[in-house]
């Protein structure tokens, strides 16, 4: 099965892509690949809305909005920050959003995910402190076997083991 959106994957082009157009057209089937989905046990929260009080405000922002939170009985163990494919690199700046969000106190995900088409970076949240610090890295270059690791770490039947 992986194979197919893996094939799909190699041949998208996201350089006219928007940040909705990444969440819906590559994200969206994405998450359904790894087995989460409304009204199931593998629940899907979109568009999350937090405030951010004192030690986790930023200059000029009082609320942030979490794009995805994959749950698997309502537990959060991790979330996706989703990026334009316009912007064909990601940078510290999108981890240090991704890393805010994912430390809040009403989220405490264990795992970050971000995705721009063009690549998934996958860092673990109680580690990661640099750009560098991935647990994982694909793009549309990866073959099967890395591919297979993202089900490994993401997937809703392997997720509960952390």
């Amino acid at each position: 099965m992986y194979e197919d959106f893996l094939a799909k994957w190699k041949t998208m082009d996201f350089s006219a892509w928007n940040e909705m157009d990444v969440r819906e057209e590559f994200i969206a089937p994405l998450l359904i690949f790894l087995g989460y989905g409304k009204g199931t046990i593998h629940e899907v929260i979109r568009e999350k809305n937090l405030t951010l009080k004192n030690a986790f405000s930023r200059v000029g922002r009082k609320r942030v909005q979490i794009d995805y939170i994959p749950t698997i009985r309502l537990k959060s163990f991790w979330i996706i920050e989703a990026k334009p494919g316009n912007k064909k690199e990601m940078d510290m700046g999108d981890f240090l959003q991704a890393h805010l969000y994912a430390i809040h106190p009403e989220i405490q995900a264990r795992f970050i995910v971000l995705i721009n088409g063009w690549e998934i970076r996958i860092y673990d949240a109680l580690t990661a402190t640099e750009w560098e610090d991935t647990l994982y890295v694909f793009n549309q270059k990866s073959d099967e076997n890395e591919f297979v690791k993202i089900i490994d770490v993401l997937g809703s039947k392997k997720m509960l083991r952390f």
